[in-house]
């Protein structure tokens, strides 16, 4: 017969970093690697018998994920767990659930709602009672079959992606569980499995809502050997590199992070155009770096969409369409929404607009007069900080990390494809978000919904 002729290799090919990935990860969940383990790069490279490259590659990606940490004096080690950050990546996960609800219940059939249903009672029914261990292991179990729920229901796949990557980290802090599942969360799954079942959209929304709030009020406020959150360090107008706060310890800032900012801006602001290849030794000699730090760098740019990799045969600056901008955008306003229907106590007093910046006396770069010039880099990090302080994002935590991962991909269509705001959106988002007293939740919501909503980007690549 003859050979097949398929659109993609049907044996992938697995490169170093992508195995040695997967094999710190299953260390870290299974117990070979425990909590608080120092990690070595020369110890890891006899276990492994790879070069340093690709651990420096996968370490960063599980430093991403808040898998492992790097402590002031340069130590990487295994996170131990911490049930405070259990309940802050539970109800992340209910965010991403809730923005994508009419998603969740397109799922096809009525058989592949009721098998979620199934899975979603199976849970609540055994964990109300059971050990910790056995109840947070079933917990996390179920981020899978809604991340292939959202497969099924939305075309691109980002949101299904973006949930099985926060479950990572939920499986691996759900460990710090001293008890059973609270009652209010095995109740607010079994509200989500019937309204799964019946494809009821909104039940969905508020089932989630239920069991955020029941994960963060039961979950233990701190656990032996609890450390602080970990989340973004954000300057304006920048998407920040990740930083770890705890009492004890700051992480330091890597040359990787400084690669990757670097490389962002450039990306970003269009110095590097869309399609162009990023070779190594090119970014070498332009940076003045090793190969380690480019390439964990542009891993992690992979993973915000802004380049592409594609194994042994190109690295390059992603190409922006309507429809990924889309999905991105249309998860943006939903965490951005979710977080103003929460509301978060912390930042109630931060004013819902930055006046420091109007859009009259705006430099040129920031201004947003009618809609009829496209929007600048400047420009659109300035409306995101507004729509952050509208929605009360807070400033770290797993919520405000995944925002910060959505708005570089956001930034990128925006800027190559010559985005613009509709006229008179600027304006009806002051009149909805209240500038001059504090909106109630609902009211910020829609704000932000309205804004992003509102920006638009061309249809075809500029040439």
């Amino acid at each position: 017969m003859p050979v097949p002729a398929t659109a993609r290799p049907v044996i992938p090919r697995r490169l170093h970093k992508d195995a040695v990935f997967d094999h710190l990860l299953a260390a870290v969940f299974d117990g070979t690697l425990s909590p608080g383990e120092r990690l070595r790069d020369v110890d890891l490279e006899r276990w492994l018998g790879v070069s340093r490259t690709p651990i420096r590659v996968a370490l960063a990606k599980l430093g991403d994920l808040r898998l492992v940490e790097t402590t002031s004096k340069r130590a990487t080690r295994v996170v131990v767990p911490c049930a405070a950050e259990a309940a802050d990546l539970f109800a992340t996960a209910c965010a991403m659930v809730a923005a994508e609800a009419d998603g969740l219940v397109a799922a096809s059939d009525d058989p592949d709602r009721a098998r979620l249903a199934a899975e979603l009672r199976a849970v609540a029914s055994s964990g109300a009672g059971a050990e910790g261990a056995g109840a947070a292991g079933r917990l996390a179990e179920l981020v899978g079959p809604m991340a292939d729920a959202l497969d099924r229901g939305l075309p691109g796949g980002l949101a299904a992606e973006r949930l099985r990557l926060v479950g990572l980290p939920l499986r691996h802090h759900l460990r710090a569980l001293p008890t059973g599942l609270p009652t209010g969360l095995a109740r607010a799954l079994d509200l989500a499995a019937a309204a799964v079942e019946r494809g009821d959209a909104p039940g969905v929304v508020e089932a989630a809502r239920l069991a955020a709030a029941a994960a963060v009020a039961s979950f233990p406020a701190s656990a032996p050997g609890a450390r602080g959150v970990v989340g973004p360090g954000r300057e304006p107008g920048v998407v920040g590199a990740t930083e770890v706060t705890a009492a004890s310890f700051r992480a330091p800032r890597l040359l990787s992070d400084d690669v990757h900012d670097a490389l962002l801006k450039v990306v970003l602001d269009g110095t590097l155009g869309p399609g162009e290849r990023l070779v190594d030794d090119e970014l070498i000699a332009w940076l003045g770096v090793s190969r380690t730090p480019i390439r964990a760098a542009l891993e992690r740019l992979s993973d915000v969409g802004v380049v592409e990799l594609a194994a042994n045969r190109y690295t390059r600056v992603a190409r922006p369409d309507r429809a990924s901008f889309e999905e991105a955008r249309h998860l943006c306003s939903g965490l951005l929404a979710w977080s103003a229907l929460r509301g978060d106590p912390s930042a109630s007093a931060v004013r819902p607009l930055d006046r420091s910046v109007s859009v009259a006396v705006a430099p040129r770069d920031v201004a947003l007069p009618d809609g009829s010039e496209p929007i600048t880099l400047a420009a659109f990090s300035w409306l995101m900080r507004q729509a952050r302080r509208v929605a009360l994002v807070p400033q770290v935590g797993a919520l405000a990390h995944e925002v910060d991962r959505l708005e570089p991909r956001l930034a990128h269509a925006v800027v190559a494809r010559r985005g613009r705001l509709r006229p008179g959106a600027w304006q009806a988002f002051e009149r909805a978000a209240g500038v001059a007293g504090g909106p109630d939740g609902r009211r910020r919501a829609e704000a932000v919904r309205g804004l992003l909503a509102s920006i638009d980007i061309e249809a075809v690549e500029p040439q």
